[in-house]
């Protein structure tokens, strides 16, 4: 589905950065978003992938980084007591699902009708022939960390 401004509005300017396609799975008689998407690709349209960024309130560095060698995690290191619940993985579920109901697509800097039609039409394409996708279907990566990447590059470090 797409994202447009609401109806009525008076606004033609909907626009995001780094804009997400909402993904129906049920619509599509359970097709994983992965697969959707390499469908799209092989019909012309690179950007197409699966997910998003992942939930942040489980990198390490919200969870338990020491960052300037305190000792403890920094997030409570200059804090008389555990500044609140940490949210590792699993206790904001649907955060942390968001991977499997979103998808990216091309942003267009110019309106040049022809070229949008064309990824219109390999996204549609894909929609409509989901159920010659099925077969094969490897379904969507599981797992902590299965699909996506953290946003912000600099979060990273070794364990």
């Amino acid at each position: 589905r797409s994202q447009r401004p609401p109806r009525g509005s008076g606004s033609s300017m909907g626009g995001w950065y780094s804009p997400r396609g909402l993904y129906r799975r049920e619509e599509l008689g359970g097709l994983s978003v992965t697969r959707f998407c390499e469908a799209v690709r092989a019909e012309g349209v690179p950007l197409c992938t699966p997910a998003c960024n992942r939930a942040l309130h489980t990198h390490p560095l919200f969870l338990d980084l020491d960052v300037y060698g305190a000792g403890r995690p920094t997030r409570i290191a200059n804090s008389p007591e555990d500044a609140g619940p940490r949210q590792e993985a699993g206790t904001l579920p649907r955060a942390e699902a968001i991977q499997a109901s979103v998808f990216s697509v091309p942003w267009f800097k110019k309106y040049r009708r022809g070229i949008i039609a064309e990824h219109a039409t390999a996204f549609r394409k894909a929609a409509l022939n989901y159920r010659a996708l099925l077969f094969g279907d490897p379904g969507d990566p599981t797992g902590p960390g299965a699909a996506g990447a953290w946003g912000a590059s600099s979060l990273t470090h070794d364990r």
